[in-house]
């Protein structure tokens, strides 16, 4: 019974030392991407965020153009315009679609990165005088008053324009970061 244990163990002890199996993880790999496209077409983006996540942490795995793609149009649905920028960059990296690069160039001259935050940290609230008609820009900006509403700091992308957070004015424009730090009043 012991010699058995032993066994076990010893073919077990490669699993333990973090040696990935190139098998095992191109078949995980394919099972979690099947599940990705699966969940993708039924519009299940949280589901698409946690498998995207998943395959990220698959070590030696050679993530394909769709998956990146599927995870660009998950992150987009949930108003992450940061995130889709970044996936839409690794998809393009891999395969060149008309679709992909408007999509990018729209991002890239409509949004600009922020990081907006409190010290320490409390509710803020941001705001917009004219919200924007795409629906994207506007999720984003709902997504970020949200974020700055709960845990007074957001980072990411905003669509191009001027913003108020609590009393403090900015505008966002494309090719820098803005920074935004609002510290408690004495």
């Amino acid at each position: 019974m012991k010699r058995i244990g032993l066994v076990l163990i010893g073919l077990c002890l490669p699993a333990f030392a973090g040696e990935p199996d190139p098998k095992q993880a191109q078949a995980e790999l394919m099972r979690l991407t099947q599940d990705l496209s699966n969940l993708s077409r039924r519009q299940h983006w949280m589901g698409v965020e946690r498998i995207y996540e998943k395959i990220l942490a698959i070590n030696g795995a050679e993530i394909h153009y769709e998956v990146h793609r599927l995870a660009a149009d998950a992150s987009r649905a949930r108003g992450d315009m940061a995130a889709t920028l970044d996936r839409i960059e690794r998809a393009v990296k891999l395969e060149t679609h008309d679709d992909d690069l408007r999509l990018l160039t729209s991002l890239q001259e409509h949004f600009g990165r922020v990081i907006l935050e409190t010290t320490p940290r409390r509710p803020a609230m941001l705001s917009r005088d004219e919200m924007p008609f795409p629906p994207d820009q506007r999720l984003q900006i709902k997504t970020a008053m949200v974020a700055c509403d709960k845990e007074g700091y957001f980072r990411g992308m905003l669509p191009l324009g001027i913003y108020r957070l609590d009393n403090q004015v900015f505008e966002v424009s494309h090719g820098s970061t803005i920074q935004v730090e609002l510290a408690e009043p004495k």
